[in-house]
């Protein structure tokens, strides 16, 4: 607060406070990310951007005003550190990855994966693995989060973890052989993976030269096979 008297005529000048979010790496930026404005001991000021495109908010404040920043992404928050007057804060997020194995070591493409809060709950966001098995998200530092993964009519959830991560999940081979009276393995015939409730994963595939069919099938992942045959 300023006090004046008599005819004086004072004049309050604002200062501009920033902060700009890159992902890891520091260079590329991140829009569209909430940033709430807070007052000293972490009340909110009821003031709130998102980011623009460069990765930065702008707040006008008084140069005595002491304010911190907040930012909500991915469903976890990151608050930087109290002062006053003109700031200029970057926060760098990190890149938390999970790869998802193969039995015989290779990456599984395609799989869906969702980021979850640390209580277990979904943020919204997903994305599927890459063609080496890995999928990945940009989180604030100190988040705790975990990744729910899905495959083949099945899923499993890492542990959870806080910040930068590489997890690894591995899956197991499961198989189904379709033989004759003799023995000798029977190719060509369609099998079904199915859910434990008899329900169809929609995945399917056709006995090879020995009788084989198999699936990579994720952690603890109750399922059957149904054999067409004929």
């Amino acid at each position: 607060s300023i006090t004046g008297s008599g005819g004086s005529d004072e004049i309050i000048t604002t200062v501009t406070t920033t902060l700009t979010l890159f992902e890891e790496g520091g260079t590329t930026p991140i829009p569209g990310v909430r940033v709430d404005l807070l007052k000293a001991g972490g009340k909110g000021t009821g003031k709130r951007l998102n980011t623009e495109a460069d990765g930065k908010v702008a707040f006008d404040v008084l140069n005595t005003f002491t304010h911190a920043f907040k930012v909500t992404m991915n469903g976890g928050s990151f608050t930087t550190g109290e002062d006053s007057g003109a700031r200029s804060e970057t926060v760098v997020a990190q890149l938390s990855t999970v790869t998802l194995i193969a039995e015989s070591g290779v990456g599984i493409g395609g799989a869906r994966v969702d980021l979850l809060r640390a209580d277990g709950k979904g943020t919204g966001k997903k994305t599927t693995t890459a063609g080496d098995g890995v999928a990945g998200f940009q989180v604030l530092p100190g988040s705790s989060h975990a990744f729910k993964v899905s495959l083949n009519g099945g899923s499993a959830v890492t542990e959870q973890v806080v910040g930068e991560i590489d997890a690894t999940m591995q899956t197991a081979l499961s198989t189904m052989t379709v033989t004759n009276h003799s023995g000798d393995g029977i190719s060509g015939v369609r099998v079904d993976l199915m859910r434990a409730d008899g329900k169809g994963t929609g995945k399917k595939l056709n006995t090879d030269a020995n009788g084989v069919s198999g699936f990579e099938i994720l952690p603890e992942y109750a399922h059957a096979f149904k054999v067409s045959f004929h």
